[in-house]
């Protein structure tokens, strides 16, 4: 059987406490703060979304956590979805007959 994880996304609202993983134009974030991807400005004026090295993310979420945390099994996914900002794909949910937030 094929291993699956999901993740939700929470909605970063201005002066909302989140706690768990979010993202909007400014960026994909845990705990509403800390900044796992960040867009930039690329040479041909497109944003792009750049995600942080591995080696940051894991020592980070390791001072946090007070623990060892090696965050290379999620590294895909996180491109994966920066790829998607990147693009613009913020409605992707609706490529599933779902709706996109708020519609």
């Amino acid at each position: 059987m094929t291993e699956m994880t999901l993740c939700k996304l929470c909605q970063r609202a201005s002066g909302a406490t989140v706690l768990g993983l979010s993202c909007d134009e400014d960026g994909i974030f845990l705990s509403g703060e800390y900044a796992l991807a960040i867009p930039l400005t690329d040479a041909t004026g497109h944003r792009v979304y750049r995600v942080r090295p591995l080696a940051e993310i894991s020592v980070a979420l390791s001072a946090a956590y007070r623990r060892p945390v090696d965050f290379s099994d999620r590294m895909a996914g996180l491109r994966f979805a920066a790829r998607y900002l990147t693009a613009g794909e913020w409605g992707a949910g609706e490529d599933r007959g779902r709706p996109a937030a708020g519609a």
